[in-house]
């Protein structure tokens, strides 16, 4: 549910030509950031801990993942990219191994692996683990 607002949300204000967009009673102001080739899906939640929601975007063409890190004001600050495996279409957040800590799972379309990335202590350092089917 969450993830259709949020696409919605991104068709609204990308169709919006002025400063900003009021949907019911709540005005959004217009943000602008730079993302990889093929944008197909985004997930919102803390990944570095500090309180403030930030975003993870599924770049299908350029088969990575950009990440926007929450500055607490509203603003996301833009950390750079990471590889997101093959055809990267979607993205979920979750503790995986119930350390505390979000891990990024994508699965990567028209492959038969996901694509998973396991937070450890320090948020700038993640590691990516393909889980295949056995076969």
């Amino acid at each position: 549910m969450m993830l259709a607002y949020l696409r919605w949300l991104v068709l609204v204000l990308s169709a919006c030509q002025t400063a900003g967009v009021q949907v019911g009673e709540v005005d959004f102001a217009r943000a602008s950031f730079s993302v990889g080739d093929g944008a197909t899906a985004a997930a919102a939640g803390d990944l570095d801990g500090d309180g403030h929601q930030d975003l993870v975007v599924a770049n299908q063409r350029s088969h990575d993942l950009t990440i926007l890190l929450g500055d607490g004001t509203g603003g996301l600050d833009d950390t750079g990219s990471v590889q997101g495996g093959e055809n990267p279409g979607d993205v979920t957040l979750s503790d995986l191994n119930e350390d505390g800590h979000l891990d990024i799972v994508v699965p990567n379309h028209d492959t038969d692996y996901l694509t998973i990335l396991l937070a450890e202590r320090e948020a700038s350092k993640r590691h990516r683990t393909r889980h295949c089917p056995s076969q």
